[in-house]
C-alpha cells in the first residue's frame, strides 16, 4: 500500500515515515506539509491511505477534509490529530473518515488502524466508539423501520455489542474463539440486515433502534 502523511511539522512526518518503514506491506511513503502540496500529491500519485492532520496552513482542516473526500472519493483517510474532541470525532466519521486517532496513540494502534482500514475500510477504537455513541445521544430520536433487525441472532447481537464497544474483528475473534474471517462475515451480515454501509452507521442505527443500550 502507498501512504501519504499530511502534516506541517517536519519532525513528526519524519518520525511517522520511520515507523511506517517497519511495516512490510508499505510500498511508498509520500509527504505533504501544506494543503496545496497535498492536493498536488493526490492528483499525481497513487495513494491508498492518507494520514491527515487537521491543523495545516492555507485551509480550515474540516473544509480541506470535505474537499479531499469530494475530489478523491476512493481515498481512505485516517485523521491523525492533536484534537481529542468527541464531537469532532463523531462529525468527521459521519462525513466519511475511515478512522480518527489522536497523536498520543501508540505506533501499534496506528499500525493496526492502517492495516484494518486498508483491508476493510474502517477502524473503530474504544474512544471512537464512545464518540459515535455520544453523537447518537445528542441527536433527537427519529422513527425508524426495524423490520430488518428482527431476525438478528443471539450471536449477532453479541458481536454487535462488541463492535459498539470498539473491538476489532481480530479482538472479537479472540474473545469468541472464532476465526477473524468468521467475525468479519458476521459484521458484513449485520451491515446488510441494518441496511447500512459502514460500522459508524451500524452503531448509530443499533442504538437508535434500541437493539443496543447506551
Amino acid at each position: 500500500m502507498n501512504i501519504a502523511i499530511a502534516d506541517d511539522h517536519q519532525l513528526f512526518r519524519e518520525g511517522i515515515r520511520y515507523l511506517l518503514r517497519q511495516m512490510k506491506d508499505v510500498s511508498e511513503i509520500f509527504e505533504a506539509h501544506s494543503h496545496s502540496e497535498l492536493f498536488t500529491l493526490l492528483g499525481s500519485k497513487k495513494v491508498d491511505i492518507l494520514l491527515l492532520d487537521l491543523n495545516m496552513p492555507e485551509m480550515d482542516g474540516i473544509e480541506a477534509f470535505k474537499k479531499i473526500t469530494y475530489e478523491f472519493p476512493a481515498l481512505k483517510i485516517i485523521i491523525l490529530t492533536m484534537y481529542n474532541d468527541i464531537k469532532l470525532m463523531n462529525y468527521l466519521m459521519q462525513l466519511g473518515a475511515d478512522s480518527y486517532l489522536v497523536k498520543d496513540t501508540s505506533f501499534g494502534e496506528l499500525q493496526e488502524a492502517i492495516e484494518t482500514v486498508y483491508k476493510h475500510g474502517l477502524y473503530v477504537h474504544p474512544k471512537l466508539g464512545k464518540a459515535l455513541i455520544e453523537g447518537v445521544k445528542l441527536r433527537s430520536p427519529k422513527k425508524l423501520n426495524i423490520s430488518a433487525t428482527e431476525s438478528i441472532s443471539t450471536r449477532e447481537k453479541e458481536i454487535l455489542e462488541m463492535i459498539c464497544e470498539g473491538l476489532t474483528a481480530k479482538e472479537i475473534a479472540e474473545k469468541l474463539f472464532i476465526s477473524q474471517r468468521t467475525a468479519e462475515g458476521h459484521r458484513e451480515r449485520l451491515l446488510q440486515k441494518f441496511a447500512v454501509k459502514n460500522t459508524p452507521s451500524l452503531i448509530v442505527k443499533a442504538i437508535k433502534e434500541k437493539i443496543i443500550e447506551v
